[in-house]
């Protein structure tokens, strides 16, 4: 049986579409943005996370000459925020990077970003809103990780049956 999964997200033009909130969180994602270290691949990515405190906690990515070692700017953001406020409710991410052609969507999280964000998501035992945009491109808004990660993996998956 052939089933069909469709996702929904919200798309703005420019910032001030945007509650005050986010064009916040974005702004704070972009002014990361600019501090990335990204002297291999060129591309810069900064993300922030704000926390159910107010606090908001932003990251770049991090590359590395051993690439393996680098670290996605949404990764270093989130791991940032919970090691500061390891009880604090995570409720939105915004997430910044260069667009080429700024009438295409945003770059969206790579795999191992939207697991993270699938399991932040499960220990907050609920959605985290993830703001994805640019100043001078388009900005999409998805309600949750699961938009983005149908099936993401988690501890059921770890459970063996006898």
């Amino acid at each position: 049986m052939k089933k069909e999964f469709t996702t929904t997200y919200n798309e703005f033009e420019s910032f001030r579409e945007l509650s005050k909130i986010q064009s916040k969180l974005l702004e704070e994602a972009y002014h990361a943005y600019l501090n990335a270290y990204a002297p291999y691949s060129n591309f810069r990515v900064g993300a922030a996370v704000l926390l159910e405190n107010d606090k908001v906690i932003t990251g770049f990515n991090q590359e590395n000459a051993s690439y393996p070692c680098g670290m996605c700017a949404e990764r270093v953001a989130l791991y940032s925020a919970t090691a500061q406020f390891p009880s604090i409710k995570i409720i939105s991410i915004a997430i910044c990077c260069q667009t080429f052609d700024l009438s295409e969507n945003p770059p969206a999280p790579c795999g191992m970003c939207r697991q993270v964000l699938h399991e932040f998501e499960t220990h907050n035992n609920d959605q985290i809103e993830i703001i994805l945009g640019h100043p001078k491109s388009k900005i999409l808004i998805f309600d949750s990780c699961s938009a983005l990660l149908p099936f993401g993996f988690d501890q059921i998956n770890l459970k063996r049956n006898p």
